[in-house]
């Protein structure tokens, strides 16, 4: 795990424990948690047809090209690639 991916679990571990005050962010708390897992790569779905196959955002389902976030208007999801099958 990278030091960028260890510092925001760290984040949401200490957002989610209790361990910050977090009175005056309590409304936005959840739209915070998301941003910050969206920036948490996580390997895209991978479906199998026919002729190859095709890639799919764990976050949202929208397909995705190889090598890429997700470029859904509304998801934004970082992917890690590697050991893709």
């Amino acid at each position: 795990m990278n030091e960028q991916a260890i510092e925001i679990s760290e984040t949401i571990d200490a957002l989610t424990c209790g361990l910050l005050d977090v009175c005056d962010i309590e409304p936005y708390m959840s739209t915070i948690l998301k941003a910050l897992e969206k920036q948490t790569p996580k390997a895209p779905k991978v479906e199998k047809y026919f002729y190859g196959k095709y890639y799919l955002c764990p976050s949202c389902g929208q397909n995705v090209n190889e090598g890429e976030c997700c470029r859904n208007n509304e998801c934004g999801q970082l992917l890690k690639w590697e050991n893709i099958e």
